[in-house]
């Protein structure tokens, strides 16, 4: 038996660390994709007014850290949206002609 195992099958222990990593990450590139959009933009996806506000706020932070965290701070917010939120904000994010958010999204995808 293997140090620090806990007798659990492959199946009972959920995504890796590295999986989850991974999916953070993607939301986050998501939430950065959204960040290039204007409020009326905003609007059609369906957002909770924190993450909204959030979102807009990203245009007015200078320096390179604090848009740092403040990205992963919307991250946080994104993983907090249901898997059907998700799908409709890709699609629709695919629908909007913008060349730097279709850039980004080649980027995601």
């Amino acid at each position: 038996m293997a140090y620090g195992s806990k007798h659990l099958d492959k199946d009972d222990q959920g995504p890796s660390k590295s999986e989850l990593k991974r999916q953070m990450t993607q939301l986050q590139k998501l939430a950065e994709v959204l960040c290039t959009l204007n409020r009326a933009q905003l609007k059609v996806f369906p957002l909770s007014e924190s993450t909204l506000d959030a979102i807009i706020e990203t245009a007015s932070i200078k320096s390179f850290e604090g848009q740092r965290r403040h990205k992963q701070y919307l991250g946080k917010l994104m993983r907090a949206l249901t898997a059907e939120e998700l799908a409709t904000i890709n699609q629709g994010l695919r629908l909007i002609d913008n060349p730097i958010t279709k850039k980004l999204l080649k980027k995601i995808n």
